[in-house]
């Protein structure tokens, strides 16, 4: 089991907060936030063969890009030691944490500094998961250790990613509306559209567009077509 390089071991200091992060993302346009990530996802190939981290030729050759030369030696020698750097609920988290953003920076044609792109993603994977309290009940034990184990699944997934999109649609039209009234403590589509802004239902549709344009995109190899991989509006 390979354990991934949170930021505050880089930075050497104390582990980031939530509002630390926002702050970082309010220096930049939304646009190209989202850009970065749609950009990495390509070229980290993650998601089409359930490659959830990059390989480690990919992020030698992205760590001199993505951190202060100060901080390059000091991460080369974490991905020596077979550290994970880059996995891909970073960008996931990234994403959603740019999305669900208050007052974001304004859209002026700034971009985020290559070198300022890997903390950003170091920071996300540290606020994925939160420190576990040692909890004293027998199951609750139980799933503490399980959850333990949560990272480890994400980082090196055997799933392929379009059942994971299958997964999550099955829970949320089937599974979670046959449960019995008492289980249900909050109503899902309205808590989703109140954290992001826009429908479930408008999301399922849009992940499922974004599916088949990814496989498209992705069986180009070039980095040109990864540079353009963004979706049209005239594909709509």
């Amino acid at each position: 089991m390979r354990t991934w390089v949170p930021w505050s071991e880089v930075a050497q200091k104390p582990r980031g907060t939530l509002d630390e992060f926002h702050a970082l993302l309010r220096k930049y346009p939304r646009s190209s936030l989202l850009r970065i990530c749609a950009r990495l996802s390509v070229f980290f190939n993650y998601g089409p063969d359930a490659g959830t981290t990059a390989k480690e030729d990919v992020v030698a050759y992205w760590i001199p890009a993505l951190f202060p030369p100060l901080l390059v030696p000091r991460v080369q020698n974490m991905l020596e030691k077979k550290r994970i750097i880059f996995f891909q609920a970073q960008l996931r988290y990234l994403a959603a944490e740019t999305i669900r953003l208050a007052e974001p920076h304004a859209e002026d044609g700034s971009v985020v500094p290559n070198v300022a792109i890997g903390e950003l993603l170091l920071r996300a994977g540290e606020l994925l998961y939160e420190h576990h309290i040692k909890p004293a009940d027998e199951l609750d034990q139980l799933a503490n250790l399980i959850s333990q184990f949560l990272p480890i699944y994400e980082i090196d997934s055997p799933t392929e990613a379009f059942i994971q999109f299958l997964r999550f649609y099955i829970f949320l039209t089937i599974n979670i509306p046959r449960l019995p009234a008492e289980l249900k403590t909050f109503d899902v589509e309205a808590e989703f559209e109140k954290q992001f802004g826009f429908s479930l239902k408008t999301y399922s549709e849009f992940m499922f567009f974004f599916s088949m344009h990814a496989m498209i995109v992705r069986g180009k190899k070039s980095s040109d077509a990864a540079m353009d991989c963004g979706i049209r509006l005239a594909t709509f």
